[in-house]
């Protein structure tokens, strides 16, 4: 299901929230966010220590974070999110791969239904961003951040899944915004992968 927040330039978390978001969603951790014209991301598999050391590198940033829990895949780096939809993508020898559309990432929560089974190594995210995202936005990336792709894949992936997109300019377009919560400055896309209803009850 996973833990997917967006986290605004000058918000932060304390260490207990933190651990929190972690407690149920330890399969991986990762992070995008734009810079100086790029965009860039980074992710890790490990403890709630190395959670925490992570969080800190980025925590200044204007930045989309997620924790994953696993339901779909592998427990594995290519699993853990974000994914690139284009651009970052390397050959068997890990080297880069000319694209001919701008680099965007995704980050997702939820569960799809679409085609996981002919690799059950990767995840539901994964399968999608193959089999639909690639082929609708081919030689069309702009559209990612029209009203129309909120509604199309919105309606395709249904309320209980949230996509979150970015490119290198910092548009970010988060699909099923609505059906997740805002708390302390920031967006989460659920309230049961962490104690929400504890943490907004005390505020």
């Amino acid at each position: 299901m996973c833990l997917l927040f967006h986290k605004p330039k000058g918000v932060t978390f304390d260490e207990e929230h933190l651990r929190d978001f972690y407690l149920r969603n330890q399969d991986g951790f990762g992070v995008m966010y734009a810079e100086d014209g790029k965009l860039h991301f980074a992710k890790e598999i490990g403890s709630v220590k190395d959670w925490l050391a992570f969080y800190k590198r980025h925590e200044h940033r204007d930045a989309m974070f997620h924790l994953r829990m696993q339901t779909h895949g592998n427990i594995d780096m290519e699993n853990t999110h974000p994914y690139p939809v284009f651009g970052f993508e390397r050959d068997e020898a890990g080297k880069p791969i000319a694209s001919d559309q701008p680099p965007l990432l995704l980050m997702h929560n939820g569960v799809l239904y679409s085609g996981n089974a002919e690799d059950t190594t990767k995840s539901d995210t994964w399968h999608y961003i193959r089999d639909y995202l690639r082929p609708m936005l081919h030689n069309n990336g702009n559209f990612v951040f029209t009203p129309a792709f909120n509604e199309i894949i919105g309606k395709h992936i249904g309320t209980s899944n949230k996509f979150a997109l970015m490119d290198a300019t910092g548009r970010l377009q988060i699909v099923n915004r609505s059906s997740g919560v805002e708390y302390g400055g920031a967006w989460f896309s659920n309230t049961y992968a962490w104690s929400a209803t504890t943490y907004m009850k005390l505020g």
